[in-house]
């Protein structure tokens, strides 16, 4: 199987319009449930073992590692994906738990802690360029 090598660097321009595409889907996303996100990714998930020859291929090309490693990355990627999908189809993840203080624990007291999931906006993240996935 021949595939054409294509990768290269993002402009500025091209970081910046897709920065504010997830801008813009942010609020729409924010207002789904928790089922229809699980959906979302699940189809990602989908598309990358779909795709998973080309992605196995350009992987290995990128980071010079080879595509045992690149399958342990993209299965590794698929869990994580399906993981969440469970996680948040069960629409209490986000509700607020508490944890109450302990203040005579020793070393050092306990303070109270209340936790509480909600959608803060798009977020960048920046991983290592020999895991892309």
């Amino acid at each position: 199987m021949k595939m054409d090598i294509f990768f290269f660097e993002a402009t500025q321009d091209e970081i910046e319009a897709t920065m504010q595409l997830a801008k813009k889907a942010f609020p729409l996303l924010a207002q789904t449930t928790g089922k229809s996100r699980a959906v979302f990714l699940r189809e990602i998930a989908s598309l990358l073992e779909t795709n998973r020859a080309a992605l196995i291929h350009q992987y290995s090309l990128e980071s010079g590692l080879n595509a045992d490693r690149a399958n342990v990355e993209l299965n590794r990627t698929i869990w994580q994906l399906e993981t969440f999908a469970r996680t948040i189809e069960q629409e209490n993840w986000d509700l607020l738990q508490q944890d109450e203080a302990d203040l005579a624990r020793l070393p050092n007291p306990k303070p109270a802690f209340k936790k509480m999931a909600f959608p803060l906006g798009p977020v960048l993240v920046f991983g290592a360029s020999n895991f892309p996935f």
